[in-house]
């Protein structure tokens, strides 16, 4: 722990989700001491935490560009975070393909990447990083789903299907339902799909009603 009392502080306030408060704690830090590199982490992940992404940005570009700062796998996947989340995919592609370099079975980092994979349309990329994190944690309906609409956009119906039915048994959403149904309608299997896009417009999907009219009448 840091002998420092406004870097401790400022953790404190990190730890109990203050995030407002560090920032104002570690700024005053920062006015004295511009290259204090823990300060300036510290106030980079309350940016994130706080939605300010531009800002997080620009406190982790200056503590990574200073030699003397030990970046830590974390640190730079809270980077790609940032990064993603102000839209600037190519950049968070590019730092979470460096971070899975050096740790493949990264979790979070390949969720993320199977993420970003699917926003920019490289479905069978999406495929592949999703299917790492599903094999290592198999209870994760998130990216269950998202692997199951990948598969269905790259029309391999049969593991969208399996998919479809392995998240509904984790969460039954009407959302899901509808996706499930749209999935078996243009693989061929229409009435289960009709069946299925029904269940999604008793659930209160506002969208099932359309596509149960699109079906029925082709």
């Amino acid at each position: 722990m840091t002998d420092n009392p406004s870097i401790a502080n400022a953790q404190k306030f990190i730890n109990d989700n203050d995030f407002r408060r560090a920032i104002f704690e570690l700024t005053d830090r920062l006015k004295q001491f511009p290259n204090d590199i823990e300060a300036t982490l510290l106030r980079a992940e309350s940016y994130l935490n706080m939605g300010l992404y531009k800002d997080a940005i620009s406190d982790y570009d200056k503590a990574f560009s200073n030699p003397d700062t030990i970046a830590t796998l974390g640190m730079l996947y809270y980077y790609c975070i940032a990064l993603y989340k102000s839209g600037q995919y190519e950049k968070a592609i590019n730092q979470l393909e460096s971070v899975l370099a050096c740790e493949e079975n990264f979790t979070e980092a390949n969720k993320t990447m199977g993420e970003l994979m699917m926003l920019t349309n490289e479905f069978e990329r999406a495929i592949f990083y999703l299917s790492k994190v599903v094999e290592s944690t198999p209870s994760d309906v998130n990216s269950i789903y998202m692997r199951a609409q990948c598969y269905y956009k790259v029309q391999e119906f049969t593991e969208a299907i399996e998919d479809y039915q392995n998240t509904i048994s984790l969460y039954d959403h009407p959302d899901v339902r509808l996706s499930f149904g749209i999935c078996l309608f243009n693989s061929g299997r229409k009435e289960e799909g009709v069946l299925q896009l029904e269940i999604a417009k008793k659930g209160g999907n506002a969208e099932a009603d359309k596509y149960l009219e699109m079906v029925k009448s082709m």
